[in-house]
């Protein structure tokens, strides 16, 4: 029983993930997790450096509140775009 509740629970926080994901790509036309490495450190704040930090912070902590050890793999992905 315990077991169903875990992963019904681990589900529904990898969806807001999800969804976080896709309205800071709706927000910034860029999706963090493939941007590839470096992107935010050539970014000027006049072209939009701020805005984008804040959409990477947000989809971070989407990430942290899902089980990270079955998804360091994205987490580490977003992590190397700062």
């Amino acid at each position: 029983m315990c077991v169903v509740q875990t992963q019904g629970r681990n589900i529904k926080l990898y969806a807001e993930y999800l969804v976080q994901r896709v309205s800071s790509y709706a927000a910034t036309k860029i999706d963090f997790v493939r941007a590839g490495e470096g992107r935010l450190t050539r970014l000027s704040v006049d072209k939009g450096l701020l805005r984008e930090t804040e959409s990477v912070q947000d989809v971070i902590k989407g990430l942290l509140r899902c089980d990270v050890r079955q998804k360091t793999r994205s987490l580490a992905s977003l992590l190397s775009v700062l």
